[in-house]
């Protein structure tokens, strides 16, 4: 009877420190402002919009890495861009979250990186995976 009980008390044990781990983590996400995947993804969308509104003849996007920097309120996006002719660039640039334009963008082709607008849809490729055309 007394093993019983001592295991009924360890397994009631493990599931309190197991609710409480995760009450602990999900406050603690909450209070230092961590970004979800969903969060993300929506600053990725907007970001493509930012982008095709900085450079012409854009054909696709591909999203290979984003940062969130809590302190700036801001994301920091590693884009490789393909134009209609088939090349391609990969750079990065920042972008604040709710904006209709780059913040910052690293230059490293500029017969490929050329200013302007683009109109036309454009593929996206963001970091999770996903695909889609804006």
């Amino acid at each position: 009877m007394n093993k019983r009980i001592t295991i009924i008390l360890g397994i009631m044990t493990m599931v309190i420190i197991g609710v409480g781990g995760k009450i602990y983590m999900d406050t603690w996400s909450k209070e230092n402002n961590i970004p979800k995947n969903t969060d993300i993804y929506e600053s990725e969308k907007t970001a493509v919009l930012a982008i095709k509104n900085t450079f012409s003849e854009i054909k696709s996007i591909e999203f290979s890495e984003t940062i969130y920097n809590s302190t700036t309120d801001s994301y920091n996006m590693i884009v490789k861009m393909t134009t209609i002719e088939g090349s391609s660039v990969k750079f990065s640039i920042g972008f604040m979250n709710k904006d209709t334009e780059l913040q910052d963008y690293g230059i490293e082709n500029r017969d490929i990186q050329k200013e302007g607008e683009t109109k036309s849809k454009v593929l996206v490729t963001y970091s999770n995976g996903v695909k889609g055309e804006i």
